[in-house]
């Protein structure tokens, strides 16, 4: 796995708050929403390799770089210190665009079924 300072261009220099309020802005486009449903901190994404890299620049490319193994959205924003709001728009362009494939993620609204449980309960008596 890289280091957190192998992703991130300490280089900038944020004189005050108002320039770092604007990094955020700037990596979204001003947009706060996400366009893929489902998309949660705790999902998980990993790179389609056969996908074209060739275009992404900056943030997205560090995303892509980054995601070689499946890692949580929360992870992604940590590892690159970008705001959780701002990962989640990137990483959701990257996956509508298809450069990264997102694995479903259960919730109360999509009961797993009692097979999966029965099947945990097995496994852990089984240890």
């Amino acid at each position: 796995m890289a280091r957190r300072d192998e992703w991130v261009d300490d280089d900038i220099v944020f004189e005050d708050d108002e320039s770092r309020s604007l990094r955020p802005y700037m990596l979204t486009g001003g947009r706060t929403h996400v366009t893929v449903d489902g998309l949660e901190v705790e999902t998980l994404v990993e790179r389609v390799d056969e996908a074209d890299q060739s275009e992404l620049r900056f943030e997205s490319a560090k995303v892509i770089a980054l995601c070689t193994d499946p890692l949580s959205v929360a992870e992604i924003s940590a590892h690159l210190s970008i705001p959780l709001g701002s990962t989640m728009v990137l990483v959701g362009d990257l996956v509508a665009s298809g450069h990264l494939l997102s694995h479903r993620t259960y919730n109360a609204d999509s009961d797993p079924g009692v097979s999966l449980v029965t099947r945990i309960i097995a496994g852990v008596k089984q240890l």
